[in-house]
């Protein structure tokens, strides 16, 4: 049996031009790497884009003079389409590159991240079952080497591109961050879910406190080629590496896909360490509150008194455990990370793992060999690498969803979806870039786009009538379906204080239908009295409706 797949995708290479050239990014953008120091001495560095981390300047050594890097930043996710049945899912992929401050990055209306493509989602069904796993990873490297494909020779030999300061430059758009939940951090550089995606560290030494070296792209290509020529390697057992005999990230320049890994805030802290765990040990008792789906935002504000209300009610070690945990926590979502700081980070990590144990003494939990608290201890690492966690969350990507697919999605009739989501989406690009332009041309004041709105899920607003809304500020919308059909006459004198309604239609009727004849869609029960002057025959129960011929 046999399956097709379609792949919709855009060239990234486009992709970058299209943000780096940007005008609208002229003051939010940087070109070359920067050394940020709080102090004269240079002892206490800053960081936090990702222009002032170290892998920038390790990448530029590698490059000619003159060159201007792109750092591409990647993240990919799945989400569910269908709310209440069905088993619709939509698998994409979003580009952005390091160049644009992180504050513009995460304000979706500002579009510094935009939609790359769309994955195909497929249950494999045309294989055997003991087949489907392995296939899905090859899958997904295969279609990912077809959509990035265009970065191996842009990253090895740049690309001129007018940038928005409106000079020319060299870029090398060079794969930087990749954006991703844990299980597809696995499926990215190809191990067991059972192994960390980042380090060589042992699964049995996991909820160590140990530091073990990052994984090498070399090292593992060259296990997969062992195992691709079935070549006896105890390297491939060892990595935990899946059946992928070409990973996409194989021929792509300058990187490491190991190092380009990212923290996720959202996933791995606010989720996992502290809700999936740290809450689930704390409890004494079942539950502690109705909430049964719980938000981002939820955790938030429940770890502002969390460490407080441990206090007498659980042992005191565990209330040390909870407290350094939370200060891991807020001091890794640091906008700005200096020297200080990331010793107060390493701090909070130390105390927690000296204290851990109280839980396993406790009979609370047998053991730490936790994925997600085995990836705190990269953190440091990775912020002195790559930037602050904050300009790599999550809740970017997830909030992206709805744009890009979900409202495309409830806009299509079900069928063939993502091609009519792709529909929906190119006509609303173009009506954002023509309103982009007029502003540009100053046709339009900025304040009547929609890059002022603030960036926020409005809550519904509920419906005023017409009469009770101030004058000198009147509002407009068009509603997709009529809330009211078949509303009379009188209901809209009365209550949407509509008073000039029937002189106005009688002025329509006689300006736009000739001599009084009605269009053979609609049947207006009205009777004429004269040529002039049109009255209504049920005054108190005026309706429209569609015509029986």
């Amino acid at each position: 049996m046999e399956e097709e797949l379609d792949i919709w995708c855009c060239d990234p290479v486009e992709c970058v031009r299209e943000l780096i050239g940007n005008p609208d990014f002229c003051d939010a953008m940087k070109y070359v790497p920067e050394h940020l120091f709080s102090d004269e001495s240079e002892e206490e560095e800053i960081i936090n884009e990702m222009w002032t981390a170290q892998w920038w300047w390790d990448t530029q050594e590698k490059l000619l003079s003159g060159a201007t890097i792109a750092p591409v930043i990647l993240a990919s996710d799945k989400t569910q389409l269908s709310q209440f049945s069905a088993d619709k899912q939509a698998w994409l992929v979003y580009i952005s590159i390091g160049n644009i401050c992180k504050a513009v990055r995460r304000q979706t209306l500002k579009r510094g991240m935009i939609l790359l493509g769309y994955l195909p989602v497929t249950k494999l069904e045309c294989l055997h079952e003991h087949a489907w796993k392995g296939a899905g990873f090859r899958l997904f490297h295969y279609v990912m080497s077809i959509l990035l494909e265009p970065l191996i020779e842009a990253g090895k030999k740049g690309v001129q591109m007018t940038c928005a300061d409106q000079h020319i430059h060299m870029v090398y758009p060079i794969l930087a961050a990749y954006i991703a939940d844990f299980p597809e951090q696995c499926l990215i550089v190809g191990v067991q879910p059972t192994d960390c995606p980042i380090c060589e560290i042992d699964s049995d030494d996991r909820g160590e406190h140990s530091h073990a070296p990052f994984c090498d792209s070399a090292h593992t290509l060259s296990a997969l080629k062992d195992w691709v020529t079935e070549v006896s390697s105890e390297e491939y057992t060892w990595l935990g590496l899946r059946p992928i005999p070409k990973p996409f990230w194989a021929e792509l320049p300058h990187m490491d896909i190991f190092s380009c890994l990212t923290p996720d805030l959202l996933h791995q802290l606010h989720k996992g360490v502290f809700k999936a765990h740290l809450v689930k040990w704390c409890l004494t008792h079942k539950g502690i509150s109705t909430i049964t789906q719980w938000t981002g935002r939820e955790f938030k504000e429940m770890q502002r008194i969390f460490a407080s209300l441990t206090y007498g009610a659980v042992h005191s070690e565990v209330t040390t455990v909870a407290r350094t945990v939370i200060d891991f926590i807020y001091y890794a979502s640091y906008p700005s990370q200096s020297t200080e700081t990331l010793h107060r980070l390493q701090g909070a990590l130390d105390t927690f793992h000296q204290h851990k144990e109280i839980f396993v003494k406790l009979g609370i939990h047998k053991h730490f060999r936790i994925p997600k608290i085995h990836m705190i201890e990269h953190y440091i690492a990775l912020i002195r690498a790559k930037g602050t966690p904050d300009g790599f969350n999550m809740e970017l990507s997830e909030r992206l969803h709805i744009d890009f697919s979900k409202e495309g999605y409830q806009s299509s009739n079900k069928k063939n979806y993502i091609e009519q989501m792709v529909t929906y989406l190119t006509r609303h690009e173009a009506i954002h870039k023509f309103t982009a332009f007029l502003i540009w041309t100053h046709a339009i004041p900025d304040s009547q786009s929609d890059s002022n709105k603030v960036d926020e899920v409005q809550e519904p607003v509920e419906q005023v009538p017409a009469a009770t809304v101030a004058a000198g500020a009147p509002t407009w919308s068009i509603a997709k379906r009529a809330p009211w059909p078949k509303t009379p006459v009188q209901t809209l004198i009365k209550n949407h204080g509509a008073m000039d309604f029937v002189p106005a239609l009688q002025a329509y009727l006689n300006a736009h239908v000739p001599k009084g004849c009605v269009p053979p869609q609609y049947m207006i029960l009205w009777t004429s009295t004269n040529k002039s002057s049109l009255t209504s025959h049920r005054p108190n129960n005026l309706l429209m409706r569609p015509s029986a011929t």
